[in-house]
């Protein structure tokens, strides 16, 4: 492997590492495939993505950053761990194929759901206990916060940790909507 500067790096060398983005660094885009691109970019310059993109760098960061208990917690997987495992086998066999190249110049991803004109069909979906996963225990906050800052539409977990009037004032003007699951 090859650094910026020419030299030689050892694999166990990650590079230069990007820092988190600030809070105001986040915005809304048209075009949903602009985060991508900057991440390819910064690749491009030997810089080390500061995201996981695969299961066990995503687990390792986990447990390296959560509390012991709440990790053993969600890295439980609602029991055995057995649905968990399924998914993971079952989205390593598929791929996703890059089209840079062959994509139209302008695109219109965006939809009418519920009355609303949305610029993407992603949502935010819910997560119960995500507020177990943040170093305040306010993660439905947090989450309601970078969707607002993205544009992207929130669905509160019916298991939120907050309650729902304290998480949605941070949506802003983004769509919110509510999982309701009856226990």
């Amino acid at each position: 492997m090859v650094n910026t500067k020419g030299n030689r790096a050892s694999v166990a060398d990650p590079g230069p590492q990007s820092p988190p983005p600030k809070k105001d660094e986040i915005t809304a885009t048209s075009n949903f495939g602009d985060f991508q691109n900057g991440v390819y970019a910064e690749a491009l310059q030997g810089v080390t993505s500061r995201y996981p993109f695969d299961f066990a760098s995503i687990e390792r960061k986990a447990s390296e950053t959560l509390p012991e208990w709440v990790y053993r917690y969600v890295s439980a997987a609602a029991g055995d761990g057995r649905t968990q495992r399924a998914n993971v086998d079952a989205y390593s066999r598929y791929g996703i194929v890059p089209r840079m190249m062959v994509s139209p110049l302008k695109r219109d991803l965006s939809i009418d759901l519920f009355g609303k004109h949305l610029a993407s069909p992603i949502f935010m979906c819910p997560v119960g206990l995500v507020g177990l996963c943040a170093p305040d225990f306010q993660g439905d906050v947090a989450a309601a916060q970078a969707s607002a800052a993205t544009g992207v539409p929130f669905t509160l977990s019916t298991f939120s940790q907050s309650p729902m009037e304290d998480v949605i004032r941070h949506t802003g003007e983004t769509p919110s909507f509510f999982s309701a699951v009856p226990s």
